[in-house]
């Protein structure tokens, strides 16, 4: 993860190393399919690991799988609807969520601020445009649903194996107070 504004890199751009050359010192990354860069060792300073991240670091980018994990021995204020709809936006293709029942629910019910989120709009438009979008809901290990008097999208255990989800395959549940 570059970690400044400047030579055409945005602070929390993610590239992968595609080549090392050792007797210079430099690295080539790709950075977005986008920019190839040359980073000569004055630069590492500006570069981070970048195996996990925090979600407000993932803000505006978007990556093929996701893993959120809330864990449940810590109750952070930060924790709340709009930091998990922006987690949950960032996955293109699988998301996996690893939390208590209890962090979960407390945070997705918790409203930093009034405004109207478009998180099931967003689901619903990418099962509509077909990219096979896989949502696991992990509570303490085990898959389970939200409770019936929730909104959410349930993805039956079958789907984990490859099978291609439809539209009619979703289903909902309702309640004014999520989402």
């Amino acid at each position: 993860m570059y970690l400044k504004n400047e030579n055409d890199l945005s602070n929390g751009d993610i590239g992968v190393v595609q080549k090392i050359y050792e007797q210079n010192n430099e690295i080539n990354i790709d950075f977005n399919n986008k920019i190839f860069s040359t980073i000569n060792k004055a630069s590492f300073n500006n570069l981070t690991l970048c195996y996990a991240c925090t979600v407000h670091k993932t803000q505006g980018s978007e990556f093929q799988k996701v893993i959120l994990v809330l864990d449940p021995k810590i109750t952070n204020s930060f924790i709340n609807k709009k930091l998990i709809y922006t987690a949950i936006t960032r996955a293109k293709k699988q998301l996996v969520i690893i939390a208590g029942k209890n962090s979960f629910i407390n945070g997705i019910n918790k409203k930093p601020e009034t405004r109207d989120t478009t998180l099931v709009k967003h689901i619903k438009l990418m099962y509509k445009k077909e990219k096979n979008l896989i949502i696991v809901i992990c509570f303490n290990n085990v898959l389970s649903s939200l409770f019936l008097n929730t909104r959410f999208f349930l993805l039956k255990q079958k789907y984990l194996n490859g099978s291609k989800i439809l539209n009619n395959d979703i289903q909902t549940f309702k309640s004014s107070r999520f989402f």
